[in-house]
């Protein structure tokens, strides 16, 4: 229902499949590395909205370090990763430390 009242995009379905904690069978088991770029970057855009929302911004937070677990990363994608980073730090979420550890390896 909320897909189709939000208008069905891919941006929603993305969101959906990923927060308001769902069923975890839904959740990807493997992510390639387009797939986990769209995410991050949809992610992204719902960091800021997600403040006024303090179960879904969790859950946010949650998600995004488990999203950086499932990709491997190229460093071009430092950007991306170093945004979510800051905005974890910044909130005092402890999953920044997951982003962080991502970073350092590519950086190498």
């Amino acid at each position: 229902m909320t897909y189709f009242l939000s208008g069905g995009t891919d941006e929603v379905k993305i969101l959906l499949t990923w927060l308001g904690f769902p069923d975890t069978k839904t959740i990807p088991a493997q992510l390639s590395h387009e797939q986990g770029d769209k995410t991050l970057k949809i992610f992204a855009q719902a960091w800021e909205p997600s403040r006024y929302f303090a179960r879904l911004r969790e859950d946010l937070a949650k998600q995004i370090a488990v999203v950086a677990k499932k990709v491997s990363w190229r460093s071009q994608d430092i950007l991306i990763l170093e945004t979510h980073y800051n905005n974890l730090k910044k909130a005092g979420y402890n999953e920044a430390d997951s982003l962080q550890s991502v970073i350092v390896n590519l950086k190498g």
